[in-house]
């Protein structure tokens, strides 16, 4: 049996009386607040909890035992929420390139890797751009740019030509082909913000920016990179 001559307020209330099964009793605090009748070692005060711990035995309050578990509860939600985010990010980050890819495979462009579709992305329509601003905006060694270019001149999509007005500079452009591929490309991104957005009410929009933004903004932080897509 426990000796509950060393019991130990864990309460927070003003004064506790332990009332035992034998007649004996202890008080612990300054007030009285209730007794604790015990039978067979077990408290019958239905808002007090003894907790035996071989040698001692402990006077929870029933709010703190609810504070504990509330705190259990938060942090195996917290973990749960950890696990979904996780999953999510990381199917994401697997899938979002190859679903972008099929998607545009089924709108025929079959012969162009996902880097040269952001390529005539970066080089947009219109006159073009320099080389050197392409492979900023791609975030990508000027050696990485003139092998894709390369590719992309052999298939048609895209093309090189010195400025005018300096030779030393050299302007990537997109030919009508490629301008075509560049509209399909983006034709897709609209359709995707539009399924995204299409059950999203005012407020769950700015909620979603503030998080896609969050996010951007941590790996930009941690990894580096460019802004924008």
């Amino acid at each position: 049996m426990v000796d509950y001559k060393n019991i130990e307020d864990k309460s927070n209330k003003k004064k506790i009386k332990v009332e035992f099964s034998d007649g004996d009793s202890i008080s612990v605090g300054e007030e009285n607040y209730s007794y604790i009748t015990f039978e067979n070692d077990k408290a019958l005060n239905e808002n007090i909890v003894v907790e035996d711990n071989e040698d001692k035995a402990q006077v929870i309050s029933q709010e703190s035992i609810e504070e504990e578990t509330k705190s259990k509860s938060e942090n195996l939600s917290y973990e749960a929420s950890r696990k979904v985010i996780n999953d999510i990010v990381v199917d994401l980050f697997k899938n979002i390139l190859t679903i972008e890819e099929k998607s545009l495979r089924l709108r025929g462009i079959k012969d162009l890797s996902m880097s040269e579709i952001h390529a005539l992305e970066a080089i947009g329509t219109g006159d073009g751009k320099m080389m050197s601003e392409v492979a900023d905006i791609l975030d990508i060694t000027m050696g990485t740019l003139t092998t894709t270019i390369s590719k992309l001149e052999t298939k048609g999509y895209a093309k090189r030509e010195k400025d005018p007005n300096d030779r030393r500079v050299v302007i990537a452009s997109l030919t009508r082909k490629g301008v075509l591929v560049d509209k399909i490309h983006r034709n897709f991104h609209e359709e995707m913000i539009d399924h995204l957005m299409i059950d999203l009410k005012l407020e769950e929009d700015q909620a979603l920016i503030r998080a896609l933004m969050n996010i951007n903004e941590f790996f930009l932080k941690e990894y580096g990179g460019e802004h924008g897509c």
